[in-house]
């Protein structure tokens, strides 16, 4: 999915007005991480860190896990609308 640089901005622009929510912070902020890489390809994150990011989401640490989930949707290229739901279910 390509994603243009509006959408990109616009998602990351909710995206920082939900970082303050102390209960969706660890998701958030992995969203945020994973969403730059989407926009800005391999260049924007080293292939060990990308490797640790997408390992998160199992881990017994919950905002690890939530940083993992976050980073997953936003890699993928998910809307800011389309992982609300998934800010719920942290």
């Amino acid at each position: 999915m390509v994603m243009s640089e509006g959408e990109f901005l616009h998602n990351m622009g909710a995206a920082q007005a939900l970082l303050p929510v102390g209960d969706y912070a660890s998701f958030i902020s992995g969203y945020m991480k994973g969403l730059k890489c989407h926009f800005h390809g391999e260049a924007f994150a080293a292939k060990k860190e990308h490797g640790y990011f997408m390992t998160l989401k199992n881990d017994p640490d919950t905002d690890k896990a939530a940083f993992g989930r976050g980073y997953r949707a936003g890699f993928a290229g998910k809307r800011i609308g389309d992982i609300l739901p998934d800010l719920e279910s942290d």
